[in-house]
């Protein structure tokens, strides 16, 4: 009777062990191809991970919690901006510029890559101009003669293959951000066709980024650059998060 009751105790024990083992080996644990800089910082798929990610960085609303939110995030304080001079005290918020103006009585001077402008409009217009350049020569390979490295979208690689492999997967990524456009209630793929389009039916283009639209081509400037930079620098982390990991997963040899 004893030796029946040890066994049963025994038994009731081990039977959650044997539960989880099973539902491990069962159930293995879902590995996310959508965002692997967030698989390898968490080691599994999370919410922000589930093709969500990127999106939400270049919204706004990511709260840094995961790899690719946090890599985005960081990549955007890289792009140019433009900041505000009241007096001699440099602000870089638009709302408190406006207020120390008023209170102090002075005129708000805008400032784009060193530059003062005392307009608006100008400053506005030398920001999307200097965020073209800024991108365009982020996605753009550049060779140093001297360390036979080419840098691609921040990235600088020594190894020609590579080099060659990471520009592909940078100039796909950004030629997959393309700018739309509506005249009325009509979507148009062809800048030239929605330009014909508008001064035969007299309505204003709409341009389309990322699902934001706006009938200001200075703005649609703007967002089609930081959406093209985003897109860069997403899919040179990924490929250097996909690498690392490869990298990480192949066996060590023993020393014996």
């Amino acid at each position: 009777m004893f030796l029946r009751t040890l066994s049963l105790l025994l038994l009731v024990i081990a039977a959650p062990r044997l539960i989880l083992a099973d539902d491990v080996a069962g159930n293995p644990e879902k590995k996310c191809d959508k965002c692997q800089a967030a698989c390898k910082a968490e080691g599994k798929c999370s919410e922000k991970c589930e093709g969500k990610c990127e999106s939400e960085c270049q919204s706004g609303k990511c709260e840094g919690k995961s790899a690719c939110c946090a890599t985005l995030a960081a990549a955007k304080e890289k792009l140019p901006k433009m900041t505000y001079l009241v007096g001699t005290e440099a602000i870089c918020c638009h709302d408190s510029a406006e207020e120390l103006a008023r209170k102090s009585n002075q005129k708000i001077q805008f400032v784009v890559a060193g530059k003062n402008y005392a307009q608006h409009p100008e400053a506005f217009a030398a920001l999307v101009q200097e965020t073209e350049q800024f991108v365009n020569t982020f996605v753009t390979p550049c060779k140093c003669e001297a360390s036979g490295k080419t840098t691609i979208a921040g990235q600088a690689i020594g190894c020609c293959n590579e080099a060659a492999k990471q520009s592909e997967l940078v100039s796909t990524a950004v030629n997959k951000v393309r700018m739309g456009y509506k005249v009325g209630d009509e979507e148009i793929c062809c800048a030239k066709h929605a330009a014909k389009l508008s001064k035969e039916k007299n309505s204003a283009v709409v341009y389309v980024v990322d699902g934001e639209s706006t009938q200001c081509e200075l703005t649609a400037r703007l967002k089609i650059a930081t959406a093209k930079y985003l897109a860069a620098v997403n899919a040179a982390s990924s490929a250097d998060a996909s690498d690392t990991a490869s990298t990480s997963s192949e066996p060590t040899k023993s020393d014996s």
